[in-house]
């Protein structure tokens, strides 16, 4: 299983190669401010070339899932969850606090349909938490 470090990774020096030339490029020709030009694309590169090192390798399947379910949240469907979580993933925390968003703006938007309901029958008992329940 990749993770998207490696896939990163695989096109990391082709990169880099590109980033040069454009640097080499840049120096031959003499336009205004070149010089400026040039460090800022080779800044560029080395950040990309050396920065990459320090970036966070996560499992692309529990990537996915968690993209698969924000996705159906966007579209307003709520129900779905990210399942079979590993705990030891640096992605394991984004994908329980996803979980529990769900379940809080689940369970927030059910208690305030029945508070509506319920003051629409005229029975006023029922309040609605706007903070939530925690």
């Amino acid at each position: 299983m990749k993770n998207s470090q490696t896939r990163y990774n695989a096109y990391n020096l082709p990169f880099l190669g590109v980033m040069l030339v454009l640097i080499a490029v840049n120096c031959f020709i003499d336009f205004e401010g070149s010089f400026a030009t040039s460090t800022l694309l080779f800044g560029v590169a080395a950040g990309s070339f050396f920065g990459s090192r320090k970036t966070m390798q996560c499992d692309v399947e529990l990537y996915e899932k968690t993209l698969r379910v924000i996705q159906e949240a966007a579209r307003g469907n709520l129900e779905p969850r990210i399942v079979n979580i590993d705990p030891n993933q640096p992605m394991a925390q984004i994908a329980l606090g996803i979980n529990d968003l769900l379940d809080q703006m689940e369970a927030l938007m059910r208690e305030t349909k029945t508070s509506i309901e319920s003051a629409s029958q005229g029975k006023t008992y029922r309040n609605i938490f706007n903070e939530g329940f925690r």
